[in-house]
């Protein structure tokens, strides 16, 4: 676990390793631009299979980034080209867009026709601004979404829209482009700011399907890739309706069985309901866990495989707390436990 804030001169980390955490807080060189749109993203971006860190905001002229010593930060600030739009809309995010073992980063915002991408290079970074077609719907709400969507190894950029009848796919063309395209889905529209999408491999055959995502609806409907297109359908799942915003739908293999499932998390709970992918529908359940309530909309769950057994765990996460709650996995439920943590504060 890292945490992140724009004003510290260290980005602490929490290893977990047995039963608890181990935490340290490295020194790290961040460049605070005192705008919250400032966003830092994890991805190896030496290849070396760590985890490094990038800070991105519109407004700079570079990419600073971290790289992990496995113990701390090797930290440098290498120009890129950026494309400010003067909007808070427009964001960076990370994917492995050639054939190298470095992960990328591109900028995206849904008034251009271009997708820029800055690839990784052994000191810094190489940027274009290569043409892309994409699909302005003028509505906030219009997602871009990073997946595999024909299984060749290359992270591909989905577009969404609640009020689409189509799934727009860029697919990376490994050498610094994009072959886009525009093939139709069944899109269910629930008028509301809270319907997402999510990207997860559901059938466990290489490529990137989408999932939507509304806590007042019975199902959760699903568009399989086909590699070119989409196969979409609405199977039945249990969901659980918090009445807040607050809720979350999270993604991961909890079973490890190889396909990407859905849990749905809330800080009033007492459980974290579990839709384990079948392949073309759900199984779900709604299994008991200990949730730890803030008192705050800042909490957030997390999920990783926090202890390495192939299955994806939840975290829950505050920064007023002393611990990071952990509930394990087990393939059909949840094994809890409160661990101590070194988390800090910035008070803001």
């Amino acid at each position: 676990m890292l945490q992140l804030w724009r004003s510290w001169g260290s980005i602490p980390m929490c290893k977990y390793s047995g039963g608890g955490f181990t935490c340290t807080n490295p020194a790290a060189t961040l460049y605070d631009w005192g705008d919250p749109e400032q966003q830092f993203l994890t991805g190896d971006f030496d290849g070396n299979g760590w985890s490094d860190t990038i800070q991105a905001y519109r407004k700079w002229s570079s990419i600073p980034r971290c790289l992990s010593t496995g113990t701390g930060w090797s930290c440098s600030n290498p120009s890129a080209t950026i494309w400010d739009w003067d909007s808070a809309e427009q964001r960076f995010l990370v994917g492995r867009f050639n054939w190298d073992s470095r992960d990328d980063v591109i900028q995206v915002y849904r008034k251009w026709s271009s997708i820029p991408l800055c690839l990784s290079t052994s000191s810094g970074w190489s940027c274009s601004n290569p043409a892309a077609t994409i699909y302005d719907w003028n509505s906030p709400e219009q997602q871009f979404l990073t997946g595999d969507v024909n299984g060749d190894g290359l992270t591909d950029v989905l577009q969404t829209f609640r009020e689409w009848a189509s799934i727009p796919i860029c697919l990376a063309n490994g050498s610094g482009g994009w072959s886009c395209s525009n093939p139709s889905a069944t899109i269910w529209d629930w008028d509301s700011a809270e319907q997402r999408f999510l990207v997860g491999d559901f059938n466990a055959d290489g490529r990137s399907d989408v999932i939507q995502t509304y806590r007042e609806w019975a199902s959760i409907p699903l568009c399989l890739s086909t590699g070119s297109g989409w196969s979409c359908s609405n199977p039945a799942a249990t969901i659980f309706d918090s009445g807040s915003y607050e809720q979350q739908f999270l993604t991961g293999d909890f079973n490890g069985d190889g396909r990407t499932d859905v849990v749905q998390a809330y800080r009033g709970w007492s459980s974290i309901p579990l839709c384990l992918s079948t392949g073309s529908g759900w199984s779900c359940s709604n299994p008991a866990a200990t949730i730890f309530d803030s008192g705050s909309n800042e909490q957030r769950f997390v999920a990783a495989d926090v202890n390495g057994d192939g299955r994806t765990d939840i975290i829950q996460t505050f920064r007023g707390w002393s611990s990071y709650p952990v509930c394990l996995s087990t393939g059909s439920g949840w094994s809890c436990s409160n661990v101590s943590a070194s988390v800090y504060n910035p008070g803001y």
